[in-house]
């Protein structure tokens, strides 16, 4: 008897046994320090999504966005709306202006908590998108300008002491309003001085990016809140390991009695998930794999170590954590639930998607620079540009070579090999494609 008694103790110590306890590996207190209501960007960011109307957009205008748009050839009843949202994007770009934001305090990040400010992002970029096509039309392209800026601003924000979903939200963000900098640029009445004025902006701007860690850290107050009570999540992921198992090793699925057994017993799943170790386990796993991949996370791809090729994606650094390598660290975490949360793989990617982008663009303002101070009215003229050119790095690649180019019919092709890194021959028209290209015109006088 006493034997059975101290079984669910002997498995639970085993569990927690396999999972060092390391400390949190960042100044918790520090990084959950809110900025003030006056100067949190996310105050006015509200303020917008509660005055904004969702736009409506016609069939022929969502399969042209977010590529070149003119405003006057947009549906006339869109037109009028994207006017009459000017008191939600007053409070948008009042937003985007701010120094700092927070949307919620990152210790109270769970599975429930709503994020409608972030669901609002996506359409207030939109609208800076489109009024600033209207701003180019009339030919006010510097005040175009501000507005593109508040918008790049805007995206910088989202994600800052936040989850990675709400990061991934300001890089999607951070694309769309890419292709109406592109348009601005290209137009001839935009001068020289005009856009190194927009390029230092946008550096700046470029500057106020959070770092990946800011997500990984709120991602771990996340794991770390759900794992308690009542640890629904981590029960589906058992009844998966036992469905699996039973699969596999017996073949018959085990959801339909697992399905049996939620419904009879509610509640049961709690004192078993004690016996395996959490909700400790999934916090110390949370802290153990902190505290490996905080100090890659920051690094530019250049510099990362290589990622080990499985669900956890961790870097195989030289540096030990509890005396673990990274392979060791690994196979420690294949038998908790933290990996179920750790979507680091494609959000590091997605990071150095935009990182790309940005890089685009800004060699193309670069360039553009050059060819109206060369006063170059030929695609002859433009060519002769080339040999000279400061090529950046590509951000993507991991020898640290520069952008690619090369010279074709419709213009100047250039390139990153994107977020995995790989030379996909930068084919603009294909869908399939993991590079980031773009086609610069050449200038319009042949």
């Amino acid at each position: 008897m006493l034997l059975l008694l101290a079984t669910p103790f002997a498995i639970r110590g085993y569990c927690l046994w396999r999972i060092p306890d390391v400390p949190v590996p960042f100044d918790v207190e520090a990084f959950c320090e809110l900025p003030s209501i006056e100067d949190n960007a996310y105050t006015d960011f509200a303020r917008a999504a509660n005055l904004l109307t969702p736009l409506t957009l016609d069939s022929e205008t969502s399969n042209r966005w977010p590529d070149r748009l003119v405003w006057s050839e947009l549906p006339a009843a869109l037109r009028t709306a994207v006017i009459a949202q000017r008191p939600a994007l007053d409070a948008y770009r009042e937003g985007a202006a701010r120094a700092s934001s927070s949307l919620v305090p990152p210790q109270k990040y769970t599975i429930s908590i709503s994020l409608p400010v972030v669901r609002s992002a996506r359409e207030l970029q939109r609208l800076a998108y489109l009024d600033a096509l209207r701003l180019m039309d009339v030919g006010n392209h510097r005040e175009a300008a501000e507005v593109l800026h508040s918008a790049v601003r805007a995206s910088r924000h989202l994600g800052r002491r936040g989850c990675m979903l709400e990061r991934l939200v300001g890089s999607a963000c951070h694309a769309n309003v890419m292709p109406g900098w592109h348009q601005w640029s290209r137009d001839p009445n935009v001068t020289a001085d005009d856009i190194e004025t927009a390029l230092v902006r946008l550096r700046a701007d470029w500057k106020l990016t959070p770092p990946p860690s800011d997500s990984y850290k709120a991602e771990y107050f996340f794991i770390v809140n759900e794992s308690k009570w009542p640890m629904r999540l981590l029960w589906d992921e058992i009844n998966d390991m036992i469905d699996g198992w039973t699969t596999k090793k017996l073949g018959f699925s085990a959801y339909p009695t697992l399905a049996k057994v939620n419904t009879r017993v509610p509640g049961w799943q709690i004192p078993i998930l004690w016996i395996m170790g959490e909700p400790e386990r999934t916090a110390r796993a949370g802290r153990l794999f902190l505290s490996h991949e905080l100090k890659y996370c920051d690094l530019p791809f250049t510099e990362q170590p290589v990622q080990l090729p499985n669900a956890h994606r961790l870097h195989q650094g030289t540096e030990l954590v509890a005396g673990l390598t990274a392979t060791e660290l690994n196979q420690r975490l294949d038998g908790t639930f933290f990996g179920t949360f750790n979507l680091q793989g494609p959000f590091l990617q997605a990071m150095r998607a935009e990182a790309a982008r940005q890089t685009l663009l800004e060699t193309e303002l670069e360039w553009q620079i050059r060819l109206r101070r060369a006063n170059a009215i030929t695609r002859a003229d433009a060519e002769a540009l080339l040999a000279e050119f400061p090529w950046p790095v590509d951000p993507c690649c991991k020898a640290g070579k520069p952008i690619q180019y090369r010279v074709t019919e419709d213009g100047l092709v250039i390139g990153s090999l994107g977020r995995d890194g790989i030379d996909q021959r930068g084919d603009p028209s294909s869908t399939l494609r993991d590079d980031e290209v773009i086609v610069i015109p050449w200038p319009s006088k042949n």
